[in-house]
């Protein structure tokens, strides 16, 4: 995953080095039973690899654009690195299961009229999620890339120091 997004942009704008990143979504994944690798990869298309450029800031630990609506509005921010990846975990099982939370909610649009709202990543556009009806497609796109990508050795030390 660090080779990945490092093979895509070799300098993300992070507040934590990729590979605490790349842990969170990991470890943050699998407390709440949703697939870390393929939320780094929703991630990875939301933030244009960790450049921004959109309404989302990166001091703002948002890798999801959760409340970011467009037209300016900067959505959510969260204190830390990992209470973003938490929030973007939860949000993305509020969606995609009735399942209770194995942790504290963190995420501030948990609405419960949004619970099990779609059984596949690719149902996530068409207003699910994102307006984009590919919106899924994008991201199974990048999970697709992410699993062809080999794993650099030098990428993988770059990824462990700090920014």
């Amino acid at each position: 995953m660090a080779t990945y997004l490092l093979k895509n942009y070799s300098s993300p704008k992070l507040n934590c080095s990729v590979w605490d990143l790349v842990n969170y979504f990991l470890d943050e994944g699998d407390k709440e039973g949703v697939r870390g690798d393929i939320a780094f990869c929703q991630s990875c298309l939301e933030t244009g690899f960790f450049k921004y450029g959109g309404d989302v800031l990166p001091e703002q630990n948002n890798y999801a654009g959760i409340g970011a609506t467009g037209g300016g509005v900067r959505g959510n921010s969260f204190d830390t690195p990992q209470i973003g990846v938490r929030a973007q975990i939860q949000h993305l099982k509020l969606y995609g299961s009735t399942e209770p939370l194995n942790g504290e909610c963190v995420d501030p649009r948990w609405y419960e009229w949004l619970r099990g709202r779609v059984t596949y990543w690719m149902e996530f556009g068409n207003g699910n999620w994102a307006s984009d009806p590919k919106y899924g497609q994008k991201i199974m796109s990048n999970y697709i890339n992410l699993m062809a990508t080999t794993p650099d050795a030098a990428l993988v030390a770059k990824a462990k120091k700090n920014p």
